[in-house]
């Protein structure tokens, strides 16, 4: 996955590059966009030029962040620095053939490229070459933050995050010599701009994990950063207050901060952040993809969030996550991200028909014979899945235009509301019944009525798919969510208040 030896190359146990082209033609036909996930900051240690860098040969000998001993400590060479890697270990690694340190932001099988290299920035073109060349529709660049390190090799000061479990954790540290170098974006920019230039409208998003204000700058240099605040911030406890603070957060943060033009992304989870099922709760599932969907700009759902898939318990026998096995047997389940990784639940078959074989990389979710994608598509109420659901903001978000320019989002008591002249979504995140008289609150004088367009999972009877509703009297029951299209209304204000 992460550990490329051959940019180049498919891993053979998915296939070739003639079942590659398959896929993506079959893509193609059916209107879907392919990205490739492009990892530019390193490569694996069994990559060839990894191996002609250990054994200095030009001139893969710059390729890679090389670095002369501290000093020794009896026959024992001292790293350079105190950087830290992101598995509980120092970023640097001795090579004994090379008689030098490399440096790796991740695993030590994961050596960190040499981006002060122009050569090494010219190999990355070809290989963007060589897959867009395929027909490939834009890349998903990922950590894309630490591509570049302080050249002087300066310790790092502490943190004193009070998150830090002790000195090997990464939070022990704060990375002002290690992540968001300003050069990092100027390479990122010459990447994107090639793509831009050779290929044309070819889409191209950033991964890191940086704040908001950080986060903002690498608007300039792709066509957006991914916004991981919802998936990141999220949890257990939420309520309308802080979904609202989150949306408003970064949307404010773009207005002062993103190039004009620049356009809104929402994640609510991914293959590093725990299921919304679990982080958040079983109870939610529908408001967070509402949300996400609804929210202007471009919605990311992590595969499995549609139909409310759950964290999986792993032992620490089947853990295979370097992030859960560097943190030992008795806290690994606090560090490991393999929970939210098991196999996609496609139907109740073996292996939730994700796989014929006879085991898979990690152990499908004992749920999979009731909770998955078959099962709910077969539903005698298609309305009445997480998967129907989705459905249903799906096809109402593709006849609204006035998603893509700008909502209000507000908070009263237990809900979130967000709307447009055209529609409103209402979010109870309380266990008590509600009401809420919409035309009120949003400053119109409007017909009485609405249709409900999408209802959450085991909402009430009231709400139902295609039910006309009391815009100024609308009931929601407790953890209901529902989105109601306006049919006639006209602004009291002419200045309606946009996002």
């Amino acid at each position: 996955g992460y550990d490329v030896s051959n940019y180049l190359e498919i891993n053979p146990i998915f296939g070739d590059h003639a079942d590659f082209k398959d896929m993506l033609d079959t893509a193609h036909e059916f209107g879907l966009k392919v990205l490739m996930d492009f990892v530019p900051n390193h490569s694996s240690d069994e990559h060839d030029w990894f191996q002609r860098s250990v054994a200095n040969e030009w001139p893969y000998s710059l390729y890679y962040v090389w670095a002369d001993p501290l000093g020794y400590e009896g026959d024992t060479p001292l790293p350079p620095n105190n950087w830290l890697s992101k598995v509980r270990t120092s970023a640097w690694q001795w090579a004994e053939e090379r008689g030098q340190f490399y440096y790796h932001q991740y695993q030590a099988a994961q050596p960190d490229l040499n981006f002060r290299n122009s050569l090494v920035i010219q190999e990355m073109k070809d290989v963007l070459d060589f897959w867009l060349g395929l027909g490939i529709d834009g890349v998903r660049m990922d950590a894309v933050s630490h591509l570049i390190e302080d050249e002087q090799l300066l310790d790092e000061p502490e943190s004193n995050n009070p998150e830090a479990v002790d000195e090997l954790d990464w939070r022990y540290l704060d990375h002002i010599y290690t992540n968001n170098q300003a050069e990092t974006r100027a390479i990122l920019l010459e990447l994107a701009l090639h793509i831009k230039g050779k290929y044309g409208d070819r889409f191209v998003v950033l991964e890191n994990d940086l704040d908001v204000p950080d986060t903002m700058e690498y608007y300039s240099c792709a066509d957006m950063p991914f916004n991981f605040n919802l998936a990141k911030h999220i949890k257990s406890n939420v309520g309308p207050g802080q979904v609202k603070s989150e949306i408003l957060t970064w949307l404010s943060s773009m207005e002062q901060n993103a190039p004009p033009g620049s356009v809104a992304n929402w994640v609510t989870g991914s293959h590093d952040i725990g299921r919304v099922a679990s982080r958040v709760s079983p109870r939610l599932v529908d408001h967070m993809n509402m949300l996400v969907l609804i929210l202007p700009g471009v919605s990311v759902t992590y595969q499995g969030e549609e139909l409310g898939m759950t964290n999986t318990n792993i032992t620490w026998e089947d853990t295979l996550d370097p992030a859960g096995l560097a943190c030992g047997p008795d806290r690994y389940q606090y560090c490991s991200r393999d929970p939210e990784r098991t196999p996609m639940q496609w139907s109740s078959d073996m292996n939730a028909g994700f796989s014929t074989a006879r085991s898979t990389w990690l152990p499908v979710n004992p749920n999979y014979p009731w909770l998955n994608v078959e099962a709910q598509a077969t539903n005698e109420d298609v309305h009445n899945t997480h998967l129907g659901v989705y459905k249903d903001v799906m096809k109402f978000r593709k006849e609204m235009s006035s998603v893509s320019k700008g909502i209000h989002v507000d908070e009263d008591n237990s809900l979130l509301i967000a709307f447009t002249t055209d529609f409103g979504l209402l979010l109870n995140f309380g266990e008590d019944e509600v009401s809420f008289d919409l035309l009120e609150h949003c400053g119109m004088l409007c017909d009485i009525v609405g249709e409900v367009k999408a209802r959450s999972v085991n909402g009430s009877t009231e709400n139902r798919v295609g039910s006309w509703v009391d815009l100024s009297n609308v009931m929601l029951t407790g953890y209901e969510a529902v989105v109601i299209k306006i049919e006639t209304c006209q602004k009291k204000v002419a200045d309606y208040i946009e996002c």
